[in-house]
This record gives structure tokens, sequence and C-alpha cells, in this order.
């Protein structure tokens, strides 16, 4: 089975694919920087407002975001079917808004409500963003590109944040620090608003929704028209068991990465004697970037099953053997356990950013029909996000219990995953229609030229 967009598929990696790639990874980059924020600047948003940092205003400050992102899915995720382009800058625009009025909050409702603002653009973007770039793509690229765009631009904003916030501490006391921090999210939103309104519609939108002959000869210098009439219905009730196994392991790995990564920089960096700018610095310079560098090299080779397996089988045995050693809490930690504890912590991000931290985010855009991408790609973020709003609230609870319970549910939660990851189709070196069998003409599905 051959796609028909297989002349675009067959294509060399080129500049134009470079470039939607980081154009479509800006987004993940304020999303990184913003939600690394909160959990950096937890302690002294906490101080602002006299809040508790385990506390239910707490966990709705790091929440309220990912909330956002679920209500951002759900709204743009059918509307793509009607223009990927034509929503592309409406979610930078309102991370823009939000970042800005994060860095003016006058109290913490407001605080909550401007993340949950910035939160519906990140949503939205979670759904566009992947999509679009997958559908640029060649087959043989695509995941690098998917790498680019999604887990290693999510890590670098992490990175810039905490590197600017360590710079700014210098000259900013931590009330005034959050509030600047947070503010200069809106930069590299707003940096990509105009280029993203600038680029070409998809050539799937263009060849197997719309069938506009013109736009394809004019855009990509085809004569391609394949119009698609099989019900949307119909490939849900074919594609359904994939899509919840699929929604399945991005939920799992929201829950045990947002709780570790929300409460991590303070509730073990600190008791490590890092300040929270720091461990996360040291984690994503030293263990979350490489590894996301490793799996932008390896995903198109090796595969996607392969690489979240993996990721998720060592993201357990890291995290149960940091319970088992450490079941007495952090008390009296030498030098030596110190860096055993770091090299675990920096293990399990390492391989996290290998498998699932870049993979999750590729099974809702790879394994189904471009008439379905955007519900299909909505449902398994909706999925995640509320990995991730549960797991703030989830980890608040586990952290207070205490350190070794809350590594093994990790470990659990991890192993699981990697078990439903095995269940899922390869799309490594395919075809984005081969891959799904989008024109299989099955049940005189409608399509034609």
């Amino acid at each position: 089975m051959r796609s028909p967009l297989d002349p675009l598929d067959s294509k060399k990696l080129n500049s134009f694919h470079w470039r939607t790639a980081v154009i479509g990874g800006m987004g993940q980059f304020t999303d990184g920087w913003d939600l690394s924020s909160a959990s950096i600047f937890l302690f002294a948003i906490a101080e602002t407002f006299h809040i508790a940092v385990l506390s239910s205003a707490s966990s709705l400050i790091l929440s309220s975001v990912i909330i956002g992102n679920f209500v951002g899915a759900l709204i743009f995720g059918p509307l793509v079917n009607k223009g990927r382009k034509r929503f592309y800058g409406i979610d930078v625009g309102l991370m823009t808004i939000g970042a800005i009025m994060e860095a003016l909050s006058p109290n913490v409702y407001s605080l909550i409500l401007s993340r949950f603002i910035l939160g519906i653009g990140v949503g939205a973007d979670y759904v566009i963003s992947p999509l679009i770039v997958a559908e640029y793509s060649n087959r043989n690229d695509r995941g690098k590109l998917l790498t680019l765009s999604g887990g290693l631009s999510w890590d670098l904003g992490a990175l810039s944040l905490a590197i600017v916030s360590i710079t700014l501490s210098i000259f900013l006391p931590p009330q005034l620090l959050w509030r600047v921090a947070m503010g200069m999210g809106a930069i590299p939103a707003l940096s990509v608003l105009l280029a993203r309104r600038r680029l070409p519609e998809t050539p799937r939108f263009l060849a197997l929704l719309k069938g506009d002959k013109e736009a394809m000869r004019r855009d990509y210098g085809l004569d391609i028209s394949v119009v698609d009439g099989t019900p949307i219905s119909t490939y849900m009730k074919r594609m359904m068991k994939m899509l919840v196994l699929a929604s399945l392991t991005w939920f799992l790995f929201d829950v045990v990465a947002y709780g570790l990564g929300f409460f991590s920089p303070t509730e073990i960096g600190e008791t490590l004697g890092f300040t929270p700018p720091e461990f996360s610095a040291i984690m994503y310079a030293s263990f979350t970037i490489p590894g996301a560098l490793v799996a932008m090299y390896l995903v198109d080779s090796t595969g996607r099953r392969i690489n979240q397996t993996l990721g998720f089988v060592v993201m357990g045995a890291s995290a149960l053997t940091l319970g088992t050693l450490f079941n007495e809490g952090f008390k009296s930690l030498d030098f030596t356990m110190v860096i055993i504890a770091l090299s675990l912590l920096g293990m399990e991000n390492f391989f996290s950013q290998i498998g699932p931290g870049t993979v999750v985010g590729f099974w809702g855009v790879e394994l189904f029909p471009t008439k379905i991408r955007g519900l299909t790609q909505m449902i398994t973020v909706v999925a995640g996000r509320s990995g991730a709003i549960l797991s703030a609230f989830l980890y608040a609870y586990l952290f207070s219990v205490g350190l070794s319970v809350t590594m093994v549910f990790t470990a659990v939660l991890s192993f699981i995953a990697s078990l439903i990851t095995l269940t899922l189709r390869e799309p490594a070196k395919r075809s984005l229609e081969v891959i799904s069998e989008e024109n299989r003409g099955e049940e005189k599905n409608g399509i034609s030229s």
C-alpha cells in the first residue's frame, strides 16, 4: 500500500522540515517554561500570598494551567478539520496573554485564573502543533521532527527558565523574581506568532480533506486531490481500541512525570541541599535534555514502541530503587548518598525522555487517519492532562506520607505503562496514510481521486 502523498513522504530532510518543527516547538518551549516556573517558585509564591506549599491552593496553582490544557484541547480538537493553519497562532496568542497576566497577579485567585488562560493556549498547541508538524514531515524523519518540536523543546524551555531564574536571583528578591520570570514566558510565545500565520496549509488537509488541487499545485507542486468520504464514526469504531491504549500510556506517564516534576524541586531538591532552580537546572542539563537528544537520534531507527517501553521500565526501576534505599527519608545524608539520589533521579529523567517523555505525544497523530487526527490527538491530550491534574493533588498527598511510598507508587504505574505500550502499532518510517490504513477502501469508504 502506498500513500497518495508518497512524493512528499519520500523527500529528504530539508530546511522547510526543520523550520516548521522549530516554529511548532516554541509552543512546547513556552509550556516547559511556564509549567516548571510554578514548581520552581512555589515557595516564593506561597510566601507572597501567605499559603502553605502542600495545600489545595498550591495544588491549584500547579494544576490550573493543566486544567486549561484540558479545556483548550477540547475546544480546538474538533476545529482543526476546518483548517490546520486557520487556528495556528491563536494558541500562542493565549499563552502570551496568560504569561503577562501571571506577572501582574494581585492575589492567588488571579494567578490561578491567568495560568488557566495560559493553559488553554497550551492545550490548543498540544493538539495543533504535533498534528501540523507530522503532516508536513517526510516519513523517514517524522519522529525526529516531532521530538524536536515536542519533548526536546519542552525540556529546553524548562532549562532556560531555571538558568534565567538562577541569574536573576542575584539581582531580584524572590517575591519579584517569580513575577518577572513568569512574565518572560510571553517572549517565546510571541516570537512565533507571525511565523505560524505565514506557514502554508498542510498537504494532508488540502489533499485528503479539502480536495484543493490548486493549493496543492501552488504550495507543494503536486496534482493530487483524494477526498475521503468515510464517516468519522466508522473510523472511530475501527480505531477505538488503539485510541484507548495510546491514551492510557499518556495518562499514566503524566501522573508520574508531573507528580515528580511538580514537587521534586522543593520536596527532594531542597532536602539534598539545592535550591529549586539549581536542582531543576542540574536535572534538565545533565539528564533530561541529553535523553531527549538521544531520543531524537534513535526514534526513527529503533522505533516508538521500543523507546517508550524501555523508558517506562527504567523509570520504574529507578523509582523503586530510590524508594527502597531511602525508605527512612532523606535524613543524615552524606555526600555519597546525595550523589546516589541524584543519579537515580537523573536516570529516571534520562530514560523518561528517551521514551515516553518524547513518544506519548506521537500516538494521537501518527496512528489515525487524517479525518479524525484532530479528535484522536484531542483525546490523547485530554487523557494526559487528566493524569497531570490528578498528579498535582495525588503527589502532594504521597510526598506528605513519605518518599518510599511515592516512589513505589511511581514504579508500579511505570511498569504497567510499559506493558500497555507493547500492544501499540509501530509507526516509524511509515506514511501516515499507510499506518492508519486510511485509503484501504474498507466498507466502501468513499475515497476517490
